[in-house]
C-alpha cells in the first residue's frame, strides 16, 4: 500500500524510531509498505521489537489498522 498519500511532507519513513528486529524476514517489495505503516503508527508489531512478517494478521490488528489508517485522512 502507498504510503505517500497519508504521509506528511517531509515524513520519513524511518521516523518510528527503532526498526523491527525481524524486518529481514519480509518479502523484499514489502519492507518499505511495512516501515510505512509503522512511522505512520497503522502497526507496532507483536512486541519485544517483532513484527512476525510471515505470521497472520488477526481481525483485531486489521481493526486496529483502518481505525489509525482513517484517523490519519
Amino acid at each position: 500500500m502507498p504510503m505517500h498519500g497519508l504521509m506528511k511532507p517531509g515524513q520519513a519513513a524511518n521516523q518510528a524510531g527503532a526498526e523491527f528486529a525481524d524486518i529481514g524476514k519480509a518479502s523484499a517489495w514489502a519492507i518499505d509498505a511495512i516501515r510505512g505503516a509503522q512511522a505512520l503508527g497503522l502497526v507496532s508489531g507483536k512486541g519485544e521489537g517483532e513484527f512476525d512478517p510471515k505470521g497472520a494478521v488477526t481481525r483485531a490488528e486489521t481493526a486496529k489498522m483502518i481505525v489509525e489508517m482513517l484517523a490519519k485522512k
